[in-house]
């Protein structure tokens, strides 16, 4: 696995609905593996390979959840709103990086979430009893006054603002984690699974056309699904993303199910996830000696519900890779899940088995 590349996403901010880096990363990548396919105005980039009638669409959202400036005091500090699916509960004494301007081709700036201090928050019951809203969180980036912000750091209101990166791919022996592994790990396995492809001929080539979309908006209500399910239209859609992974006991396995990390890749199944990809995906599985677990997703939450409701007739199904403190700064997964993903989707385009 080119693990770097990996990296490289995490590294690059990519709030939802300016997804602009972590595009051109994808693209300078995926230049070298395949053929530019399909691009829209909200961002959504498409590589394919071989030239077959079935369209097979592998998919993941490449945004990340973020905030927005709302409002700029007079001593310097950001007020900010949320944009998409950030977790105000870990965000006091956390950093975060601030894009200039109104988009993030200037540059970021470091800013600090602050709180009261315990000894002060826990000496006075109105604080102590308040649950902190975006409203109250102040952002500080070192400015002064609200004319530095805007003039020397270029920061205005609607100015976007991601968590800060904390990423370590060699966590313990096969862990990871890192900022919006929600969902560039499941671009990351996209790219990987062409990839592959690109270095193997064979029937499979004339038999699909395999295309691999880096997905924008999910995070801000499936805005980039939308429209490329539209355009793209394809015949079968595999979206990957992510599921909750339960471990220590946090939360009962009877309602959110018993998936951990390093078990294998989830195979969902609710209204919009065909069961006769799944069987046909279990059975590579098995033959492969290739992991997988088990899960139940109703309609709606990921782009899968999109490409099925909004293509003319696509076949579709959802590839789950287990994550710990999704929404969070430090969301941690396992490489032999990924690898599992990985390895999964390859043998089963290579062996013509969709």
């Amino acid at each position: 696995m080119q693990k770097q590349f990996l990296k490289k996403l995490l590294e690059t901010p990519t709030p939802s609905g300016l997804e602009t880096l972590g595009l051109k990363a994808w693209e300078d990548e995926m230049s070298t593996i395949g053929n530019r396919y399909y691009q829209d105005k909200s961002g959504n980039l498409a590589f394919s390979l071989g030239t077959g009638p079935t369209k097979i669409l592998l998919s993941g959202h490449i945004d990340e959840i973020c905030m927005a400036v709302r409002f700029i005091t007079k001593d310097g500090f950001l007020v900010p709103t949320g944009m998409g699916g950030i977790d105000k509960k870990v965000l006091p004494g956390r950093n975060v990086l601030v894009m200039k301007g109104y988009d993030v081709m200037g540059g970021t700036v470091e800013g600090v979430v602050h709180k009261p201090a315990i000894h002060i928050e826990y000496g006075e019951e109105k604080l102590k009893e308040k649950a902190y809203d975006l409203d109250d969180m102040r952002i500080d980036i070192g400015a002064e006054s609200k004319e530095e912000v805007i003039e020397e750091y270029g920061i205005r209101v609607g100015s976007l603002i991601v968590p800060g990166r904390h990423i370590n791919l060699e966590f313990g022996k096969t862990k990871l984690h890192g900022n919006s592994l929600d969902d560039k790990a499941g671009v990351f396995v996209v790219s990987e699974v062409l990839r592959n492809l690109s270095a193997c001929s064979g029937e499979w080539e004339t038999k699909y056309t395999i295309i691999g979309l880096a997905c924008t908006g999910e995070e801000s209500g499936l805005l980039g699904a939308h429209r490329a399910a539209h355009q793209i239209n394809p015949d079968i859609s595999i979206d990957l993303d992510v599921t909750h992974a339960n471990h220590g006991g946090q939360y009962p396995e009877e309602k959110y199910g018993d998936i951990k990390l390093g078990s294998g890749v989830v195979l969902e199944y609710g209204q919009d996830k065909s069961r006769r990809l799944n069987s046909l995906l279990r059975k590579v599985a098995v033959e492969g000696e290739i992991k997988t677990q088990d899960s139940v997703s109703r309609i709606g939450g990921t782009n899968t519900a999109k490409f099925y409701l909004e293509s003319a007739d696509a076949e579709t199904t959802l590839l789950s890779l287990p994550l710990l403190s999704m929404h969070t700064p430090v969301e941690t997964m396992d490489w032999r899940d990924i690898g599992g993903a990985i390895d999964l989707l390859t043998k089963a385009i290579l062996g013509c088995k969709l």
